[in-house]
C-alpha cells in the first residue's frame, strides 16, 4: 500500500472475495449482510460482473459504489 499510496488500485477477484474484504471494512449499518438459513453463516451478495469502489484517505475506507452495474448497459436500437 505505501508504494501506491498516491495512485489508484484495480482489484479484479470474484464477487465472494470482495464480500469478504466488505465485511472486514464496513460494518452491517453501511452494508447489508445476509445469513445462510442452513449454516448462519453471514455474506454479503454482489452481483457478477459489477464494480465495487472503495476510497482509502489516512485510515479510513469510504464505500463510493456498491455492485454497479452500470458499464454492463447495451442501447437498444
Amino acid at each position: 500500500m505505501s508504494k501506491y499510496q498516491y495512485g489508484n488500485i484495480l482489484i479484479v477477484t470474484h464477487g465472494g472475495t470482495i464480500g469478504d474484504l466488505l465485511r472486514q471494512l464496513f460494518t452491517e449499518k453501511v452494508i447489508d449482510h445476509k445469513t445462510e438459513p442452513s449454516s448462519g453463516a453471514r455474506y454479503i451478495d454482489i452481483l457478477e460482473c459489477s464494480v465495487t469502489t472503495i476510497k482509502k484517505s489516512d485510515d479510513k475506507y469510504e464505500l463510493l459504489k456498491l455492485e454497479d452495474i452500470s458499464h454492463l448497459s447495451i442501447p437498444l436500437t
